[in-house]
């Protein structure tokens, strides 16, 4: 799917599509788009030391840095589960410099939000977690999302 076959369908300032959505993924979407993309809303998470984080792919040593930093850190550990369970949404693809407005990546992060927020419900249903949306000025740069275990 080429972004500039539907860019004309899709309005910047409020993140929507002039079309109905299910008419472009018709005429546009590709599955294996969709099972890439999948990967963003509905990510693996690993458990380690009692903590719940993001699983990135098979060699991430987020988590087992996690458990290092842990022994000797003085951060709050929901602060600390939070700073490794993040998601800057601004570089998870490509940067558009015809795109002018914030408004997607906001709408994007709150989707993926949501998302999260319901596979943690589902995984861990004892647990409750705390899934935010960040603006630039929180995160130091994009907009991004991060959880954290509420304890």
């Amino acid at each position: 799917m080429k972004t500039p076959d539907i860019a004309r369908y899709f309005v910047d300032d409020d993140a929507t599509f002039t079309i109905a959505a299910t008419d472009l993924l018709g005429q546009y979407g590709d599955m294996r788009y969709a099972l890439l993309y999948s990967k963003i809303f509905f990510p693996e998470f690993v458990e380690v030391d009692g903590s719940i984080f993001l699983k990135v792919d098979e060699d991430d040593k987020r988590a087992e840095l996690f458990s290092v930093r842990r022994k000797t850190s003085t951060m709050p550990l929901a602060q600390s589960e939070a700073s490794f369970n993040s998601e800057e949404v601004g570089y998870l693809f490509r940067r558009d410099h015809q795109i002018s407005s914030d408004a997607i990546e906001i709408k994007l992060a709150h989707i993926i939000a949501d998302a999260w927020r319901d596979r943690l419900s589902r995984l861990y249903p004892s647990r409750t977690f705390s899934v935010s949306v960040l603006d630039p000025d929180e995160s130091g740069s994009v907009y991004s999302v991060e959880f954290f275990e509420v304890r």
